[in-house]
């Protein structure tokens, strides 16, 4: 096993990719695009105590453990003021690493394209009808993933874990009230050449998914649906996904039981 693993976490909403990414080992950084809650995974059961504050504008959320260490940090980057007019902020975030840290979380890539087109809005908008003028900013999507992807998260010496969702939104629904996710998607949500070069930054490639089964409660004889949250690490024929470490399929969507820090 390295030293330190890079991972590329992928999946439909809700099934537990920043849960996991939360048992990665501590102190985690956390770097949040995902709007409301995605911070709550880092605030688990016997995690620690959570410390919001500020650095300047830039809402945080610490967690401190019982022995009165950093076990994490939130960096809530959607809520950074007039962050649409200046997205390089989070480049020059990511531009010096931080020793201190074993685990640099992204959350997550969909979230944060999301956010380069939304700031790119009002230059799209303008007219349609200029294919330059749209390429152009659509292209400030790759470029800072793209960035992100192969130059910042290289630069960070501990275990990285970027997070992506699925690039349809309908096969996002189907698999999470499925829970088989089987229709047509096998690849993240990346822009552009993205998603046939993610695989050679990460040493790890894992995708979360959840199966539901129809079951009926004992006691009040109802019939109910439960879950089960699952990691694929090993390749399948909807869904790639790959490990280098004792890593098996299916097993639940916690680092602990992936491999032994």
């Amino acid at each position: 096993m390295n030293q330190y693993n890079t991972v590329f976490l992928y999946g439909p909403g809700h099934t537990g990719k920043t849960t996991c990414a939360a048992t990665f080992p501590s102190p985690i950084l956390h770097i949040m695009f995902d709007i409301g809650g995605k911070e709550l995974p880092f605030l688990g059961p016997g995690y620690g105590t959570p410390v919001e504050h500020t650095i300047g504008s830039l809402p945080v959320v610490d967690v401190i453990d019982k022995t009165g260490n950093l076990r994490s940090r939130t960096e809530i980057w959607s809520a950074y003021p007039d962050l649409e007019k200046n997205p390089h902020k989070i480049i020059e975030r990511l531009q010096e690493p931080e020793s201190q840290y074993k685990t640099l979380v992204f959350d997550s890539t969909t979230t944060f394209s999301k956010f380069l087109l939304y700031a790119s809005r009002e230059f799209i908008n303008k007219d349609w009808t200029h294919g330059k003028t749209v390429l152009k900013h659509y292209g400030l999507v790759s470029e800072y993933v793209g960035m992100l992807m192969f130059n910042l998260f290289p630069r960070w010496n501990c275990n990285r874990v970027m997070i992506s969702h699925l690039r349809s939104v309908d096969v996002e629904t189907n698999a999470r009230t499925e829970g088989i996710g089987d229709s047509m998607v096998r690849v993240p949500n990346l822009p552009g050449q993205l998603r046939g070069e993610y695989t050679t930054q990460f040493t790890e490639v894992w995708r979360a998914w959840v199966q539901f089964t129809n079951t009926v409660n004992p006691k009040t004889n109802t019939p109910e649906i439960t879950r089960k949250y699952l990691m694929q690490t090993q390749p399948s024929g909807q869904f790639h996904a790959h490990t280098s470490i004792n890593a098996r399929d299916n097993h639940s969507n916690i680092w602990k039981e992936i491999v032994k820090c």
